[in-house]
């Protein structure tokens, strides 16, 4: 339940001059059982899935280092995550300049 309440917020962020649009996208995550069922079978992916969740969670709602740890997290779960991270890192070199891109590196690459 709680990757989708992080991707709700996600959602009414995103969408936030059209709320209704926001409300379809929480109605159909905790309305459809197919979504409960495939978290009972997807064994580390749910966790991978949920640190990934949480730092584009943190990172939208700009709390840079904090993302950076979440998907350290996920990145020591599963190396799958490597595919996300030019995004993210480029997002971060975009939004917010070369020191938090600096820091989120070394917390990703400490980490």
């Amino acid at each position: 339940m709680a990757v989708q309440y992080c991707i709700c917020q996600i959602a009414y962020k995103y969408m936030r001059y059209r709320p209704e649009d926001a409300q379809l996208v929480c109605f159909m995550l905790l309305a459809n059982d197919r979504v409960r069922d495939m978290y009972a079978l997807l064994y580390d992916d749910a966790f991978v899935g949920f640190y990934l969740t949480l730092a584009f969670y943190f990172f939208i709602f700009g709390r840079v280092y904090v993302a950076a740890v979440f998907l350290s997290l996920a990145l020591s779960v599963k190396a799958g995550v490597l595919v996300a991270l030019p995004a993210l890192l480029g997002t971060i070199q975009w939004l917010h300049g070369s020191l938090p891109l600096a820091g989120t590196l070394g917390i990703v690459v400490g980490g």
